[in-house]
């Protein structure tokens, strides 16, 4: 009786794009830590030389919560490369006839993720959002107020 299911080949093939995905997704979260190390030392320096710190971030290393915003800064960043491996996978496996809008968003997700620019674009998206509900809040605000 002959085996079914997928062949060695199919496998491999799978295996090997997961290894790429994988690769770039901590090349990308140790891209955002260095990243976000190197603003904290800069932000430090300038405590140090008595300039003001506009951003709330953790100033010193000694402080356990600079750990804790470098680990989160790998896992974001690690986490939005794999996601935009992932989405180039389901459109490399999509027929291309049966593309559509679907596609659209995710051909913006894949790109944003394997250029390391999704963590940014869910952070601008995230704030874009805020923004929007305090407009409705204060319009509502308004027109109740009347």
């Amino acid at each position: 009786m002959p085996a079914t299911g997928p062949a060695l080949s199919e496998f491999f093939r799978h295996c090997i794009f997961l290894a790429v995905a994988t690769f770039f997704a901590l090349f990308f979260a140790f891209y955002g830590w260095s990243m976000t190390k190197a603003e904290q030392e800069r932000q430090r320096a300038r405590v140090e030389q008595g300039q003001r710190v506009l951003t709330p971030k953790v100033k010193t290393y000694e402080n356990v919560f600079s750990w804790f915003e470098l680990a989160f800064q790998f896992w974001f960043n690690a986490i939005g490369g794999f996601v935009g491996w992932i989405a180039v996978w389901f459109l490399w496996e999509s027929p291309f006839s049966d593309y559509g809008w679907k596609h659209l968003v995710v051909l913006v997700l894949a790109f944003s993720g394997i250029t390391g620019n999704l963590p940014f674009l869910s952070t601008g998206v995230r704030a874009a959002i805020i923004a929007l509900g305090g407009a409705v809040a204060a319009l509502v605000g308004k027109l109740a107020g009347r």
